[in-house]
């Protein structure tokens, strides 16, 4: 299993390669979904503003229209866990719920 993050926004994909393709096939079977960790923008301003690695970064700023406009393909292509009103603790559960990895 791997996990690849990315931190605008908040994305990452999850690959399972633990189990074989077909009966008798040495290639491992891959599977990854995709994930997106949303916040409705003022959640995603206060964020922003609060990070303490880079509090109120420009860069970031100014990409939250580009984001806005990636929502409808978010919801097409990614499974949306909307994290506006949540603590990670709270999130991670829903992932590997999502993942199929609960209670492993």
């Amino acid at each position: 299993m791997s996990a690849a993050f990315s931190s605008f926004p908040s994305r990452f994909s999850f690959t399972n390669t633990g189990k074989r393709s077909a009966p008798g096939s040495k290639a491992p079977a891959s599977h990854c979904i995709t994930f997106v960790l949303h916040a409705e923008r003022e959640e995603l301003r206060r964020r922003i503003a609060t990070d303490p690695a880079n509090p109120n970064s420009p860069w970031r700023l100014e990409h939250l229209d580009d984001y806005d406009a990636t929502r409808s393909w978010h919801s097409q292509e990614a499974h949306v866990i909307d994290t506006t009103n949540l603590k990670p603790r709270a999130i991670a559960p829903q992932i590997a719920e999502a993942a199929g990895i609960s209670g492993r």
